[in-house]
Parts: structure tokens; sequence; C-alpha cells
């Protein structure tokens, strides 16, 4: 016996790669995530049993985006008008799939930081410092996906000529009460000037 796939949501759409973006169309069924476009390089297609959690994004700097992540690891953004995005986030999300780790579209990236207890991960070194960075560039609406949000990490150490790092050592640590446009003392008159 044939089982169909039932259409759940149908948009035009951009496909938003780490160097271009390209026109098309997402179609999510009760069965798959679908991308098409003219050109059929990039169509793609996932199981919608695969999708682990969805961001809203910007774009441009307009909130007109969603990054879908899956879970064999891989995600891609998706921009939209802005006025379906939180349509197609509320309506995936009230499909209540099994394997969706978001929590409720209302939350604040503070709350959602709060209820996924990454600090305490990390505290007990369940996960690494770079995981850790991620979680919290993720959770900020930064991605691989958009080089305008691309994920930043903290300037940590000044020395770097050093054959050998002793981290007991306070000098190789930049510091940390200042920001980073003065870190080096001849910027500090710059600023100043201004």
């Amino acid at each position: 016996m044939y089982s169909f796939s039932r259409r759940i949501i149908n948009a035009q759409c951009s496909l938003i790669t780490f160097t271009s973006a390209i026109d098309g169309k997402l179609e999510i069924t009760n069965k798959y995530i679908y991308f098409f476009n003219s050109t059929l390089k990039n169509d793609f297609k996932y199981p919608l049993a695969w999708l682990q959690d969805v961001h809203l994004r910007r774009y441009n700097l307009r909130p007109s985006a969603l990054e879908f992540f899956l879970i064999n690891q891989s995600n891609f953004l998706i921009n939209v008008e802005k006025k379906l995005r939180r349509q197609i986030y509320q309506k995936i999300m009230s499909l209540k799939l099994p394997g969706m780790k978001s929590v409720l579209p209302s939350n604040t990236p503070q709350e959602i930081f709060k209820e996924s207890k990454f600090t305490d991960k990390w505290i007990k070194r369940e996960i690494s410092n770079f995981d850790y960075l991620m979680m919290l560039n993720t959770i900020a609406g930064r991605t691989y996906n958009d080089l305008n949000q691309y994920p930043i990490f903290p300037w940590v150490l000044k020395d770097y000529t050093s054959e050998k790092l002793d981290l007991n050592d306070p000098n190789i640590f930049r510091d940390f009460s200042k920001p980073i446009g003065i870190q080096n003392p001849k910027h500090i008159a710059e600023v100043r000037l201004k």
C-alpha cells in the first residue's frame, strides 16, 4: 500500500549559503523537508523526522530567515518573506515532532540559554570550550551560513610568540577590564581623542 505525503507548508524562499542566495521553494510535508530551485543543482530532501531544531534568524538585518538543524549535524538557512517567517515557524512547532529540541517560540535568547544548562555542562567539562562558544553563537543568532552573522570567538591570549604557554601566568592573557580596541596602549590615546 502506498503512503502519500501531505503538504503542510509551501513558500517561495532563498537558500542562503556561505557564498550566495539561491532562489527556490521550501516545501514541508508530513514526511519530508524539500528545497527546489530551477537549476536543480541545490535541491535537497530530508526526512521530517530528522528535524532537531529550528531557530528564527535575521538575513540582511531583517527578521526574515529560519535556520533548520538536523540530526545528521547539518543545517541550512532559508530566507522567506518577513510576514511568513513566524507562520512557518509556528506551523513547524505545532507538529510537535519527537526529535525537536526547541522550546516555546516566545522564549528569548536569555531564557533559551538558561533552560539549556550549557554553562553547567561546560563547567562539568561535559562539553568543550569550542562547543560552548558555538552554543552561545547559535543562541545569539550567528551562523556559518551567512557571512554577516558568522560565529565570533573571544580574543583571550596576548602572547603569540612563546613556544610554550604557562596558563598560570596572567601575563599571557589579554586585559579583560579593557575592550579589544585598546589592548595596545598606543590605541588608548586615539580612543580618548574621539
